[in-house]
Formats: structure tokens, C-alpha cells, sequence
């Protein structure tokens, strides 16, 4: 019987990895064009954007990659990562063997120019003074809500002492 199936050959370790291509092509199947996942390739390392397309490699095709990403505001935390996907040469390659994946090579664009990269960085801190002001007024608002409550379960307390005493 032919072998109906991939061999690669890992870029890291050198292990030869095996891939049975009808098992995977049962649960992941080819996808039609405009369905197709997206993989960024940027200095030869392969990014999914799309949540829709990182849920069905991890639940369809059992491809869990590494999220990367952190919250905005939040660099330096490490607990909760968000997306971007990585991908690993041989999963990316993966994808594109099974047909359901087409890569973009998105290196040759042109770098913005120094207005636009102001522009940006100016919007960017004009976003997140907004966000801090929106979290600093929920915060006084809960604040005034937990106040108004515990001087109100003290105030019935009293007035059930003062009954009580009478």
C-alpha cells in the first residue's frame, strides 16, 4: 500500500514529522477560495489575525500554534495573550498542503512616512487617556453605589437599635 501521507523534516530539532494527509483532510478538509485562512509571513515567521480562523485550526485541525499578543495598554503582562496567532514553519506549511491556507508576504510594503507614524502614536495616546477616563468614572460610580449601600445598611441598623431600645 502507498503512503498517503507528508513527511518534514523539523527546522529546529531535525526530527522527521509525519502527517497521515486523509485524517487531517477528513476533519480540516480543503476550503473553498474565499473561505481560505490567511497566514502573515513576516521575517519568515507566520501570523493568523483572524479569531474565526485561529478557532477552527485549534478546533478543526487540532494546529494550536502560540497566541502572542497582549492587552493594549498592557504590554508588559504575560497571564492572558491574545491574538496573534504564531504559527511554526511546518504547521504553516501544514496548512498550505492540506488546502486550506494561503500565505501573504506582507515585508515589501512601503514603511509610513514620519506624519503618518505621529499621527498614529498621538491617536493611539488620545485612545487610551479616553479608555482611562471611561475606568476612572465606572470606578467613582461603583465607589458611590458601595457607599450609598453601606450607609444605608448602617443607617436600618440604627433605626433597628433605636427600635430595639424602646
Amino acid at each position: 500500500a502507498e503512503y498517503m501521507g507528508i513527511l518534514m523534516r523539523c527546522c529546529q530539532c531535525g526530527v522527521v514529522l509525519s502527517f497521515d494527509k486523509q485524517a487531517i483532510t477528513s476533519v480540516c478538509g480543503s476550503l473553498p477560495e474565499s473561505q481560505m485562512i490567511t497566514i502573515y509571513c513576516v521575517s519568515n515567521q507566520y501570523f493568523v489575525w483572524n479569531a474565526d480562523d485561529v478557532m477552527f485550526l485549534r478546533q478543526g485541525c487540532r494546529i494550536t500554534g502560540a497566541l502572542i499578543g497582549t492587552f493594549f495598554g498592557h504590554p508588559q503582562q504575560n497571564e492572558f495573550l491574545t491574538l496573534p496567532l504564531l504559527l511554526s514553519p511546518e504547521e504553516a506549511a501544514l496548512c498550505l498542503l492540506m488546502g486550506f491556507a494561503t500565505i501573504r508576504d506582507d515585508c515589501n510594503y512601503p514603511l509610513p512616512s514620519p506624519e503618518t507614524v505621529r499621527d498614529f502614536e498621538v491617536s493611539r495616546i488620545q485612545d487610551l487617556e479616553r479608555q482611562e477616563e471611561v475606568i476612572r468614572r465606572n470606578r467613582e460610580a461603583s465607589r458611590a453605589l458601595f457607599s450609598n449601600k453601606k450607609r444605608k445598611a448602617e443607617d436600618e441598623s440604627d433605626s433597628k437599635r433605636r427600635t430595639d431600645e424602646s
